[in-house]
């Protein structure tokens, strides 16, 4: 997140580009795909994608580079559920970007494999079987929600980004613009609270400290002991919240004190179909 606003691009897992972790690559800037920016992303690793072992991801190494998905899983011969996470977490999108014409042709393409020879021999040619890309692909909405299920990140976007519309619409500020805030200035955000903290006080009153993160960056909020009582369960419960209160100037810092808070039901998690979103309830919380 913190990447994506300063003008770093995060690129997904590749099956031909991911290394053994997290690397740097050069881009083609958006404006001008001639131009190319040095260093101008990173790259997410095959090891990142949950749920792969460590045998299929040497075997993907090992066999690159990958003409097509059909040679992979020929080569590669993965688990089901490996080769539906790989889909899913878009490692094939420089090859195939249709996610769900892939994970139609994943039995197909298990089968097929099967028929290749032993290890240590020359795989034969096979005519790949056409992909059902007259089928409707995921929304992106969807991708990001399974790319955050099993890579415990975002790549293109934040999830709170495909909730912005609905927040501006009824007032509510970005992590960012709230940052900006004069003293004492009312407003309200709408993000995921991460990082809890409950620092011993010497009146022995409960203070929450937290982060409120959004596409745009971190929020500090701090709770005080009646606003905790009343609502700090929403906050370790529910993977979103919406917050009123003001803003704090704190030695040329803005922070945000909460004044209600209240759980946020998003609209994506209509997208989620019959999974959870993909958010740590209470994240790193400590005492």
């Amino acid at each position: 997140n913190e990447a994506r606003a300063r003008g770093v691009k995060v690129l997904p897992p590749d099956i031909n580009r991911s290394e053994g972790k997290f690397s740097v690559e050069d881009i083609k800037a958006t404006e001008d795909p001639k131009l190319i920016i040095p260093a101008g992303g990173f790259r997410v690793p095959l090891k990142q994608i949950s749920g792969i072992s460590a045998q299929t991801l040497q075997n993907a190494f090992e066999n690159r580079p990958y003409r097509s998905f059909f040679d992979f899983v020929a080569r590669v011969r993965p688990e089901k559920d490996e080769l539906e996470n790989l889909i899913l977490a878009g490692a094939f999108d420089s090859l195939t970007p249709h996610r769900r014409a892939l994970l139609w042709m994943v039995n197909q393409a298990l089968a097929q494999s099967r028929n290749q020879p032993k290890e240590n021999t020359l795989p034969f040619e096979f005519e790949e079987p056409p992909l059902p890309l007259d089928l409707p692909d995921f929304k992106s909405v969807e991708k990001a929600i399974a790319e955050r299920r099993l890579l415990g990140m975002d790549v293109a976007h934040h999830l709170m980004a495909f909730e912005r519309s609905r927040i501006t619409a009824r007032g509510g500020l970005t992590a960012a613009e709230a940052s900006n805030l004069n003293h004492t200035e009312p407003v309200f955000v709408v993000g995921n609270p991460i990082r809890l903290r409950f620092p011993p006080t010497q009146s022995g009153r409960r203070v929450m400290f937290f982060d409120l993160e959004d596409e745009t960056g971190l929020l500090n909020v701090t709770c005080f002991d009646d606003v905790y009582q009343r609502d700090g369960h929403k906050v370790i419960c529910h993977p979103f919240v919406t917050i009123r209160g003001v803003a704090q100037n704190r030695d040329g810092h803005i922070a945000f004190m909460a004044r209600r808070i209240y759980a946020y039901e998003p609209n994506i998690k209509d997208a989620a179909s019959t999974i959870p979103l993909p958010f740590t309830i209470g994240d790193f919380l400590m005492t």
